[in-house]
């Protein structure tokens, strides 16, 4: 058995698990394949994997309980059948589990349309109704569907003197606790 997972890996549950079921989560099942959307590493050192299976439903499991079939984030995984059941179960996931808000960009000085991190994977946002401060919006927390329209969204800016003022709008779809933490929604 691996113990190096990530997000986005199919596994598949070679053992019983002993971990709890709790909230919306149920035990994840031996024999069964499972595509991991989260995880963490409790206060004994145990690795907990947050997993959806075909239909979007929530499972959980220890990481000792799993091995690794493949990742989705993996080039070479688009060659594999199972690719395209797994990838349309993540996008099932998202839209069951993520809301939709409307965010702004913020102008950046260079003439760039929004503010981006160094590595270009994630933007400086705030809420429409700026009711929250800004805050810095990953990629890894934007549905699938919304990646491409969220990082091609904003206009222009007319000058240099419109630097970190408010930029176009754009609606995207993310995690109802992320648009919690960041004061969206209360």
């Amino acid at each position: 058995m691996e113990d190096s997972f990530s997000k986005y890996d199919v596994i598949s549950v070679v053992k019983n698990s002993r971990v709890k079921p709790f909230g919306d989560y149920k035990v994840a099942v031996k024999g069964n394949d499972y595509l991991i959307v989260s995880f963490y590493v409790n206060n004994f050192g145990t690795k907990k994997l947050y997993l959806v299976n075909e239909e979007g439903e929530s499972f959980i499991v220890s990481a000792n309980s799993v091995s690794k079939l493949f990742s989705l984030e993996d080039k070479e995984a688009k060659a594999n059948s199972n690719y395209k059941k797994w990838e349309n179960a993540r996008k099932t996931w998202m839209d069951k589990s993520y809301v939709n808000v409307y965010l702004t960009h913020f102008y950046d000085y260079s003439g760039f349309p929004m503010i981006v991190s160094r590595d270009s994977n994630a933007a400086l946002v705030s809420d429409i109704r700026r009711t929250g401060s800004k805050f810095w919006l990953s990629k890894e927390y934007v549905h699938v569907d919304d990646i491409k329209s969220f990082f091609t969204s904003s206009l222009k800016p007319a000058g240099p003197d419109q630097k970190d003022t408010p930029s176009g709008a754009v609606s995207v779809r993310i995690p109802l606790w992320l648009a919690k933490k960041n004061s969206i929604f209360k």
